[in-house]
């Protein structure tokens, strides 16, 4: 039994009515009269959110998803809403290429990026989310439980100020950047001073081997950069403390820029994607060791992760540094291999996991 579904045992709710339902942000149930009543709440609620549910024939509440019946009424649901949320996407991502083409200057490279950023990849997750549901079988349902108490408990966690750190010095120093360079008559230049250049490397400038990962191109740049980053945070943080984050995004972005300068000695080097790439290299290898403790579903998030960076870095080879992003990657996996704590994370998953009052 795995330490997700044990946390289900003992789980007891005052039944109140014949239909019910339990949501992560609330510490009790609601009830609802009537079948009707109770699909139309899920309806209009992010079925993300949804923890327990109870029909008239259950005797208690039971996890959501965990019965055939449930899940089968779930993914007819989440259809609906799925096909909206495509063609909403669609539109916006149409309205944004428009924007791009009739308003502003096109850069073809940065519109490429946004492309392959804002369109396949949202696009193909989709595509596989839409296809998951319509597999019903016994063994999907002990995945989302287990995968759904993990979601519960990392949105119990105490650590989701820290995950906003070090993303939020990155978005800090990139307005800052944007701010000294609003005027183009200035004379500072914030990738001439910071950014990773072979040539000041020669000079005896080593600290740009860390100043690179606090230079951004554009919006959009460290946009994916804070997200990705806030992402593997959330789940890092709660196995590990911030200060083996801050050590580890610190070491795979100087090994990433110093491959970048071997590899790619003529490249100006800027940005955290080696980091980000290092954290998730990291990751990767930890759940492999030890994923009888961390569900099924984040393992497949990162190796997604992996494979999506890897479709990027093959498309956009002409503005993403891959030499520094696999350095990174390499890096942190390599990092991973030399901690071996499963006892320690099953512990530290117990405990907390105690501590949530419902």
């Amino acid at each position: 039994m795995s330490v997700w579904t044990e946390f289900l045992q003992n789980k007891k709710f005052e039944i109140k009515d014949d239909y019910g339902i339990f949501l992560h942000e609330f510490r009790t149930p609601m009830f609802f009269s009537t079948e009707d009543d109770l699909m139309t709440y899920i309806s209009d609620t992010d079925l993300k959110e949804i923890l327990y549910i109870k029909f008239k024939e259950d005797e208690n509440f039971k996890l959501f998803g965990s019965e055939k019946k449930h899940q089968e009424i779930i993914n007819s649901t989440e259809k609906k809403k799925f096909k909206n949320s495509f063609l909403w996407f669609i539109v916006i991502l149409i309205g944004s290429l428009v924007y791009h083409y009739f308003v502003k200057e096109i850069d073809f490279k940065e519109l490429k990026l946004f492309i392959i950023i804002g369109g396949v990849f949202p696009i193909t997750e989709m595509f596989f989310d839409y296809r998951n549901l319509t597999v019903v079988s016994p063994q999907k349902h002990q995945k989302f439980i287990e995968n759904s108490i993990f979601s519960f408990w990392l949105q119990k966690s105490n650590t989701k100020f820290f995950a906003y750190l070090i993303p939020t010095i990155l978005a800090l120093s990139f307005g800052f950047q944007e701010i000294l360079t609003l005027g183009k008559s200035t004379q500072f230049n914030f990738v001439n001073e910071f950014a990773l250049i072979k040539s000041r490397l020669d000079l005896g400038e080593y600290e740009r081997l860390l100043t690179y990962l606090f230079v951004h191109y554009n919006m959009l740049h460290i946009s994916a950069i804070f997200g990705a980053l806030y992402f593997l945070s959330r789940i890092f943080l709660q196995f590990y403390n911030l200060s083996l984050f801050i050590l580890i995004f610190a070491i795979t972005g100087i090994v990433g820029g110093l491959s970048s300068v071997i590899i790619l000695p003529q490249e100006i080097s800027y940005g955290a994607s080696s980091s980000v790439l290092g954290i998730l290299g990291f990751l990767i290898v930890i759940v492999f060791k030890h994923k009888e403790v961390i569900p099924t579903n984040i393992i497949k998030d990162l190796v997604n992760g992996s494979l999506y960076v890897a479709v990027l870095g093959i498309a956009g080879y002409e503005f993403i540094n891959n030499a520094a992003n696999f350095g990174g990657f390499i890096a942190g996996a390599l990092i991973a291999t030399t901690i071996d704590n499963k006892d320690e994370i099953e512990h530290k998953i117990k405990k907390s996991l105690s501590k949530i009052k419902f």
